[in-house]
């Protein structure tokens, strides 16, 4: 409930933030339009091009699927804001600041300039604490992964990820924390893993099963006893879809006396 509560108020903060970036960029043409006569210049001029500069990491064409929707369009502040909102919803950047600027010699269209400053790049990501599960399938778990532009509100979205990968394993009082400090190569996360003790599934029982016998039932099960083949890993999210199969099956056969296999004797 508190991660659901922290990547919630992130996201709250970060909209807060786009809509006064895109409001304060918007305010701040129409100011200037009053500066001077010729400053309105752009309105209503087809756009030419979007570039950018500051680019570290994130690579021109990166953005040219978003930017290529709004090429040929006529500048509007309507158009601008959606624009501005579309970058910022790529949490790409941390600011991105606007500049108009004539796309050929007598303004007869705009190009538009963005300099931006992008987020820090990952540059490593740790787990520690684990013992039971290989720390290559927690990687392949998370969505985030090294190289990959920095998202706070991913990286506890993720926790969420790593622990259910341990209840499906079996490991019901697993704890995860995470935390990420910034370094000269990029951000470094964290992941605080207390396993715990895997619950096992050691013999799996029915009472009044007259009709169906245990076997068949068993064979409905997601639930399995841990064996040879089977680690018999406790989820305790299944136990009511498994409750939802016995009952299904046991109305199947009402009024049937059936084999261990479910064929009528």
């Amino acid at each position: 409930i508190i991660m659901e509560n922290n990547i919630l108020k992130m996201r709250i903060y970060t909209r807060t933030k786009r809509l006064f970036a895109v409001l304060f960029t918007v305010l701040l043409l129409v100011m200037h339009s009053f500066a001077q006569d010729d400053s309105d210049w752009y309105y209503n001029k087809p756009i030419k091009a979007v570039v950018f500069e500051g680019l570290k990491t994130i690579k021109s064409g990166d953005l040219d699927g978003v930017s290529s929707a709004y090429i040929g369009k006529p500048f509007t502040d309507d158009l601008f804001a959606d624009l501005m909102n579309r970058f910022y919803a790529l949490d790409y950047f941390e600011d991105i600041s606007p500049q108009a600027v004539p796309g050929d010699a007598d303004k007869s269209s705009v190009t538009i300039l963005f300099t931006v400053d992008e987020r820090p790049v990952i540059n490593k990501i740790n787990f520690k604490g684990t013992k039971q599960v290989r720390k290559g399938e927690i990687k392949e778990k998370i969505s985030i992964k090294e190289k990959d532009i920095f998202n706070e509100a991913k990286m506890l979205i993720d926790e969420r990820t790593i622990r259910n990968l341990y209840l499906e394993k079996g490991f019901t009082g697993v704890q995860i924390s995470s935390h990420y400090e910034t370094t000269p190569l990029g951000i470094e996360i964290t992941y605080e893993i207390e396993e715990g003790k895997a619950t096992v599934i050691s013999k799996i029982k029915f009472q009044g099963n007259v009709v169906v016998a245990e076997r068949t039932l068993k064979k409905k099960l997601s639930l399995k006893e841990a064996g040879i083949i089977n680690k018999g890993a406790f989820q305790e999210a299944m136990l009511e879809t498994d409750r939802q199969a016995v009952l299904t099956i046991t109305e199947i056969f009402k009024g049937k006396i059936v084999d261990a296999d479910g064929n009528p004797v």
